[in-house]
């Protein structure tokens, strides 16, 4: 699975973004559950397709592009402005999930949730509570962050697509892990775009190179 230095060196500076030692107090296992029931945009349940931003909100793939069509989205998510902004996640669903219902609406996120619809691939821990999971920029793959700290590879676990440490993304994180995601989307938007406008002027001194030729 690509156990060399270089995924070493991945696993060494991942460590930065390791469980924390206690969940904050105001996230109770409820309020943890919840996140995962529930679109971070549009407060409806979740449901497929599924996709989350570079701060690990989760939300229904319909609500975002219906914000982006109507150009309504609310300032926290402002960093959302094409659909290239948001991954569709790859959810392994529980084969021994079987759906709760209690007739009570308000509690219905968390009867479901309890129930463990999707679990990780590797694992096999149940989605939700205080059970950290990440997904994957590059293929959207969702698994425990336990998997992807104690089997060091440079591939995903799961589908077997390349990835750094700046793709590993924490769903449903604290204030303080969206902090440091922010400032990691916000170095890498950066980056790409000196690239783009670096690759952008060389394009154009090529073009004016092949305008003299012709003359």
């Amino acid at each position: 699975m690509g156990n060399d230095g270089g995924t070493k060196a991945l696993m060494k500076k991942y460590s930065r973004w390791g469980v924390k030692k206690e969940v904050a107090h105001y996230e109770t296992e409820e309020i943890l559950n919840g996140k995962w029931s529930t679109c971070a945009l549009s407060g409806e349940a979740l449901q497929s397709p599924i996709c989350s931003d570079e701060l690990g909100y989760l939300f229904n793939k319909d609500a975002v592009i219906q914000a982006i069509i109507d150009k309504k989205m609310p300032k926290e998510f402002a960093h959302i402005r094409k659909l290239k902004d948001v991954v569709d996640l790859n959810l392994a669903v529980n084969p021994d999930y079987t759906p709760k219902y209690t007739g009570d609406s308000a509690n219905y996120w968390q009867q479901d949730i309890l129930g463990g619809k999707y679990i990780c691939p590797i694992t096999k821990e149940v989605v939700g509570g205080k059970t950290h999971f990440c997904y994957l920029r590059t293929c959207g793959c969702v698994m425990a962050e336990k998997a992807i700290k104690e089997i060091p590879s440079s591939t995903c676990l799961v589908c077997g697509k390349p990835f750094t440490e700046d793709d590993v993304i924490l769903i449903n994180g604290s204030e303080e892990d969206r902090k440091g995601l922010r400032e990691r989307m916000v170095k890498r938007r950066l980056a790409e775009k000196k690239s783009k406008k670096r690759h952008s002027h060389e394009e154009d001194k090529e073009k004016e190179k092949a305008a003299k030729k012709r003359k």
